[in-house]
C-alpha cells in the first residue's frame, strides 16, 4: 500500500468517524431536550417549638413543622400536605395558622416552606385527634407517613421524626 493509499484509508476513516459522532451528537441533544426536568424536595417532619416575640416578652408555642426544601434547579409548587396511614386510608392537611406557608406554596431552587400545626394543651391537640382517628379505622398511628404533592403530581413522602412516632404510639 502507497503513501496515498494510506492517505485515502485514513481520511475514510476519520469520515465514517465524525458521521457516527455527529449521529451520537444529534442524538443525545434530542435527549436532553425532551427530558421532563426531575424535582426534588427534601422534607422532615418535626416536634418544634416557635418563639413569639412581643412587647409582654417571649412566648413559645408547641406544634408540628413540616419543612420543604427545594433542592431541584427549577421552581416547584407544593400543592398539598396530607398523612397516610394504610392502603388508601389519608388525612389532608390545611394550614390556617398565621406562622404557617400557605398552600399552595411556590419555591424557587434553595427556598424553604414551612408548615406549621400547633398543638394546643386541650382536646384540640392534634397528635391526640389523629391518633384516635387512625385508630378507630384499625390501623397503627406509628405507621402515619407525611405525604408532600407537588402541582406536577411527584409526591414525596417521609417519616415523623421519632418523637413524633413515640407519641402517636403512647397515646390512648
Amino acid at each position: 500500500m502507497n503513501i496515498n493509499e494510506k492517505i485515502s484509508l485514513l481520511s475514510m476513516i476519520g469520515t465514517w468517524f465524525s458521521g457516527i459522532a455527529t449521529v451520537l451528537a444529534v442524538w443525545m441533544a434530542l435527549h436532553l431536550a425532551n427530558r421532563k426536568p426531575k424535582a426534588i424536595a427534601k422534607c422532615t417532619v418535626s416536634r418544634s417549638l416557635f418563639f413569639i416575640q412581643s412587647s409582654m416578652g417571649t412566648e413559645t408555642e408547641k406544634g408540628i413543622q413540616i419543612k420543604v426544601i427545594n433542592q431541584s434547579l427549577h421552581a416547584i409548587t407544593v400543592s398539598s400536605i396530607e398523612w397516610e396511614y394504610g392502603g388508601d386510608s389519608v388525612i389532608a392537611s390545611y394550614f390556617s395558622d398565621e406562622k404557617s406557608h400557605k398552600l399552595p406554596s411556590k419555591l424557587e431552587h434553595g427556598e424553604v416552606a414551612r408548615f406549621w400545626i400547633p398543638l394546643f394543651p386541650d382536646e384540640r391537640n392534634w397528635l391526640k385527634r389523629i391518633a384516635a382517628l387512625v385508630r378507630s379505622n384499625g390501623k397503627d398511628p406509628s405507621k402515619i407517613i407525611c405525604s408532600v404533592e407537588l402541582t406536577t403530581g411527584d409526591r414525596f413522602k417521609t417519616k415523623p421524626d421519632k418523637e413524633i412516632i413515640n407519641i402517636l404510639k403512647n397515646i390512648k
